[in-house]
């Protein structure tokens, strides 16, 4: 038998380790041992649709090569030993990432201190974009939204991915523009009409913001340049 049936590991970024709290509990290695057979273990196998995310030595030290991505927080596989007789003896692994589970608190921290019962969906999505434009600085290149949050600084890119999960965390569907020429735009869904929020404007903090709405001719141009389907913010 393995020591073992079902672990979870948990990705621990160096990046980030100035700017994050942590389970220092959680398991960044684990070190799988095969007991009571009399067998010798032939190979250690990992498969599974999450079994690029791990890796495992040919003595059982099952490590992460990377971190799961913000909008799949838990990715799943399923580690087997060979025994020299062909008999497999498995285990359940899960992965998550330390920066995921952070941003999920910040999150959850900016509605507790922002948000109210009775704000509409717009006022929601207009908080956040303010939220984002208060705390961070522009700079020039760097596209990872998630450096909006925890560094502080990020591009127009960045910053209209920022608003994206941040209203999709609060339950409002809210698309970035992948258009390259739409800087700062994030488009979203409010009380049956369209929004564009403009976001990441080259200033240092306090930033601009702006907000309008889209519809006709305007809102069906935008779509298409960013390849959006509307029915999905209708439905």
């Amino acid at each position: 038998m393995l020591n073992s049936s079902d672990v979870a590991l948990y990705y621990f970024s160096e990046e980030y380790k100035d700017y994050i709290t942590y389970d220092s509990s959680h398991l960044r290695e684990y070190r799988f041992r095969v007991s009571g057979t009399g067998k010798e273990v032939r190979d250690w196998k990992i498969s599974g649709d999450g079994a690029d995310y791990f890796d495992i030595t040919d003595y059982g030290l099952l490590r992460m090569d990377w971190e799961p991505t913000y909008v799949e927080p838990c990715v799943t596989a399923t580690v087997a030993a060979v025994l020299e007789d062909g008999r497999k003896l498995t285990a359940a692994v899960r992965a998550y990432s330390e920066v995921n589970i952070y941003m999920d608190k910040l999150f959850a921290d900016f509605e507790r201190r922002y948000i109210t019962p009775s704000m509409t969906t717009k006022e929601k999505a207009e908080k956040a974009a303010w939220y984002i434009s208060t705390t961070s600085d522009y700079e020039l290149y760097n596209y990872n939204w998630i450096d909006i949050f925890l560094k502080g600084r990020g591009d127009c890119y960045a910053s209209r991915y920022a608003l994206q999960y941040l209203c999709k965390y609060m339950g409002i569907k809210a698309v970035a523009c992948r258009n390259l020429d739409d800087h700062g735009k994030t488009l979203f869904y409010a009380d049956g009409r369209f929004y564009v929020i403009v976001t990441g404007f080259n200033e240092p903090k306090p930033r601009m913001y702006g907000i309008y709405e889209v519809s006709g001719t305007a809102l069906e141009d935008l779509a298409e340049k960013n390849k959006f389907d509307l029915d999905y913010f209708r439905q």
